[in-house]
């Protein structure tokens, strides 16, 4: 048996996760209840909530080295350039997010960029763990599904409550984004 679960030594080799025997690389899906990836789909979901949180988030790890991606496909989140790209992006989207003329991000438009960046988190997250980047995809995308209509819901709940005052509640979204995403990605690179 290899090492500890969720461990470097666990990615290769023949393991058993929870009494189920796994060959070669790592199953998400399998790994789901044991250790570090069982909340591992919480960084998709937040890309629901704001779309560009959790890929910057996902950079800054990367880039500070603590999503090891140099000799992957993804290598290039783990660059200064892109990092500060997707910052100024997601800070962009904080302030865009209040504007009244924003569409809502279940509306076809947004709720697609949403699926199409949880699935490149999904799937940057499986390269640094040495996965399987469709499951990767898979949880990313689900997650992003979850995230965007939970979040809408949430909010829109709130909003309700608070006497339809939308910014006091975006503003608690954008932390719980942000608080989030540093939370989920920490869990995953241990």
């Amino acid at each position: 048996m290899g090492g500890p679960i969720g461990g470097r030594a666990a990615l290769y080799g023949s393991v058993a996760l929870r009494g189920v025997q796994v060959n070669s690389r790592r199953s998400w899906f399998l790994a789901l209840g044991a250790g570090k990836a069982e909340r591992s789909s919480f960084p998709f979901a937040v890309t629901g909530m704001r779309s560009m949180t959790a890929i910057a988030v996902l950079c800054w790890f990367a880039h500070e080295g603590y999503l090891p991606l140099d000799d992957t496909w993804a290598a290039w989140a783990g660059k200064l350039s892109t990092t500060l790209i997707f910052t100024v992006l997601a800070l962009a989207e904080f302030v865009a997010d209040k504007l009244p003329k924003t569409p809502n991000r279940t509306a076809l438009g947004p709720l697609l960029a949403r699926v199409v960046i949880g699935g490149l988190v999904g799937a940057i997250v499986a390269a640094g763990l040495e996965g399987s980047d469709i499951e990767g995809i898979i949880l990313g995308v689900g997650g992003a599904l979850i995230g965007a209509f939970a979040g809408f819901l949430i909010r829109r709940e709130l909003v309700n409550r608070f006497g339809g005052k939308d910014w006091p509640v975006a503003l608690v979204e954008d932390a719980s984004a942000i608080l989030g995403a540093v939370f989920a990605m920490g869990i995953i690179t241990g």
